[in-house]
């Protein structure tokens, strides 16, 4: 029988085999399929994807030619699954990949297709500046030196009876999918690994190279990493890992300050020892009774008691991508719960609880996966809810450790909700505000505006005993902060945003650039 050599050999490959599902698609989610040629010694693989189920089809021609678009994988590459995922749509009308001519024999009933090939790379073959390039590009964007892996990608088009043409460089972006291989997977659940594409090409005109950072999303359930590129040669996986916080402790459980102006210290210390961003950031439950600047500096301002939290930066990140999901609904006796996904989470805790009662282990409503990002109550401390009442919700992202334990990456903002039977009072449904986006000059400021607009205008919103009308946060405090009366102070250049949240959680965004 005929034999395909690393399949470069003039027979080509033989696919005529079946295929199996990888993935299955979802309303959502595409799905994937693969095949083996069945040529003797060869093992080499092919990928499509199945359109997600809820995907509109586009409308096709029915004498058009078909064209295939798939990814090709060699046996021996660091890559062991990829998929070209550009609709033909994209392929066809939004690109220069086929020519004019070409895409009129389609619509005539020829044949065509456009496929990726991963190799392994033969890494004696790459000049040793060009290594050094890589590996300067990659410590530059991840810190420590990285682990660096190499492969082949090469992008590839042919019409029906004529020659394999190869694609170098595009007018588009091309969605490419890889699978991160086994032996370069985080199986240290107290470390977050971080991965990046760096592409070494060679300009087809100069021969000179050029190394760049491609950004991505790795879905960690399936350990796929997806990215965007125009152009094709050698690539890089390069990943370096940062240990988790497990925990912030104060050195003083608490203070007592008998005079404005009185001042107290407190340190923080981050566990581990070796976690990564050890960066802590203080906040004051209720700047009227005492402040606390940003090396843990409490100052008493008035009469009153008051919780000082140090936040761990990383806990910042992961509250504003909890709260950028959150919302909460109520349909029927049910409570729907959304918020948003937090990278590398293995499961939330859904706390529920009546007003004016403390949360308890019996508030607890789990979801254990770190793809799941909603939920339905139906009940509040073992009991069927009562909607007659308001209730108060919030969301806690975990990761476990070996031991069992959960360490914690973020929480939300408490919202505070009026249950549809209540008689007296109503929700918020939105959050106005007068400015959608200031530009500053580093160290002036600017005061957020903003009001709320209720479910029911004959009725009243919770009041300040629940939670403050308005709630502020910066997705970033080096360009911006943002004070609790939604004082905007421009930091340093760049740009952010500032969220505005209402008592039951509902937000607006402003956008800040600092010039």
């Amino acid at each position: 029988m005929p034999v395909c050599l690393g399949g470069r050999a003039a027979l080509g490959h033989d696919w005529s085999g079946e295929w199996t599902i990888v993935k299955e698609a979802t309303a959502t989610t595409d799905g994937k399929r693969e095949t083996i040629c069945t040529r003797d010694g060869c093992g080499q693989k092919k990928y499509e994807t199945i359109p997600a189920t809820g995907t509109p089809e586009e409308p096709e021609n029915p004498n058009a030619g078909a064209l295939d678009k798939d990814a090709e994988v060699e046996p021996d590459a660091p890559i062991s699954e990829a998929t070209l995922d550009n609709t033909k749509s994209e392929i066809l009308k939004e690109s220069a990949i086929f020519t004019e001519e070409e895409k009129q024999a389609m619509e005539s009933g020829t044949d065509a297709r456009i496929w990726l090939e991963v190799a392994k790379t033969d890494e004696s073959s790459i000049p040793a500046d060009d290594k050094e390039k890589v590996t300067a590009q990659a410590k530059e964007v991840m810190g420590d030196v990285p682990s660096i892996t190499y492969f082949d990608a090469e992008l590839f088009k042919q019409m029906a009876g004529g020659v394999k043409e190869p694609l170098h460089e595009l007018d588009i972006d091309i969605q490419v999918t890889i699978k991160i291989p086994d032996d370069l997977l985080n199986h240290d659940n107290t470390m977050v690994r971080e991965y990046k594409i760096i592409r070494l090409h060679y300009d087809v005109t100069t021969g000179e190279s050029m190394v760049d950072v491609l950004y991505g999303d790795l879905n960690a359930a399936t350990s796929e990493f997806a990215f965007k590129t125009d152009k094709f040669s050698t690539y890089a996986i390069a990943y370096s890992d940062n240990r988790l916080v497990s925990g912030v402790t104060l050195d003083k459980a608490d203070v007592s300050l008998t005079k404005a102006g009185e001042t107290a210290q407190l340190t923080a210390t981050v566990a581990p020892a070796d976690a990564a961003n050890k960066k802590v950031t203080w906040t004051s439950s209720n700047p009227k009774v005492a402040i606390v600047d940003e090396n843990g500096k409490v100052t008493a301002v008035g009469s009153g008691t008051c919780t000082i939290t140090a936040t761990t930066e990383d806990g910042e990140k992961n509250e504003l991508a909890l709260n950028s999901g959150l919302k909460v609904s109520q349909i029927g006796s049910k409570i729907n719960v959304t918020w948003g996904k937090v990278k590398d989470a293995e499961g939330y805790e859904v706390y529920v609880q009546y007003c004016g009662k403390k949360f308890t282990s019996k508030s607890i409503n789990s979801v254990n996966s770190g793809r799941v990002t909603k939920i339905v109550i139906t009940k509040v401390n073992g009991k069927k809810l009562d909607l007659k009442k308001n209730f108060k919700v919030y969301v806690r992202a975990y990761k476990k450790l070996e031991n069992g334990k959960k360490v914690t990456l973020g929480k939300t903002i408490t919202a505070h909700i009026v249950g549809r039977k209540n008689t007296g009072s109503t929700n918020v449904k939105e959050v106005k505000v007068s400015k959608s986006s200031y530009t500053l000059k580093v160290g002036k400021s600017a005061t957020i505006k903003a009001k709320t607009v209720l479910v029911d205008k004959k009725k009243k919103q919770l009041s300040n005993a629940h939670a403050k009308q308005f709630r502020y946060a910066s997705s970033n405090k080096k360009v911006a902060t943002v004070s609790s009366k939604g004082k905007i102070t421009a930091v340093g250049k760049g740009s952010c945003v500032v969220y505005v949240y209402a008592r039951n959680g509902y937000a607006k965004k402003v956008k800040v650039t600092v010039k």
